[in-house]
């Protein structure tokens, strides 16, 4: 999820930076042009710093999210199974939101903390980069495919879950 993060980023820094370089590259005098490159050149090293940085990156931020978004659809099944079973008996209209809360929450927190806390406790992904650097190509895409999968199986489970807590209302209410 990270080389993708990376990758797409890439591409739109690159149609920033042709925009952002244009008016200068042909319009600006000689030294105007030098001393806004310099610049430039300067501020982009300090923005890939900010973005690429394997421990504190903007990249390492929004692949965590996306881990805990994706992952968190596979135990939100039985969140919605539980949520469907809560309605029948409960009713649509029941005041027990906390828990309704609980409900929802509890299969997701018990089947995301473990796999948060093996990938990203004490900084554990930093040494699979390490890893990961020493990879070929192929292997690289065989992960890039079991990611696609990955995140076409949360999709699937997200709405497989839905249809679930629609199915369960409908069978029980009829």
């Amino acid at each position: 999820m990270w080389r993708f993060e990376v990758s797409s980023s890439n591409r739109l820094k690159n149609i920033f930076i042709w925009l952002a370089t244009f008016i200068p590259q042909y319009f600006y005098s000689d030294e105007s042009k030098k001393r806004f490159f310099e610049r430039y050149n300067q501020s982009i090293r300090e923005y890939d710093k900010a973005r690429y940085n394997r421990k504190y990156g903007e990249h390492i931020g929004m692949t965590k999210h996306n881990f805990g978004c994706l992952y968190s659809s596979y135990p939100a099944i039985i969140s919605f199974m539980l949520m469907g079973l809560f309605f029948v008996i409960f009713g649509l209209e029941s005041k027990g939101s906390l828990l309704y809360l609980i409900i929802v929450a509890l299969p997701i927190g018990i089947g995301y903390i473990p796999a948060y806390k093996a990938l990203y406790t004490k900084d554990r992904y930093l040494a699979y980069f390490k890893m990961f650097d020493k990879e070929d190509n192929n292997w690289y895409r065989r992960w890039k495919c079991r990611t696609i999968l990955f995140i076409i199986g949360s999709i699937v489970s997200t709405i497989v879950g839905c249809a679930l807590l629609f199915g369960i209302l409908v069978f029980f209410r009829a």
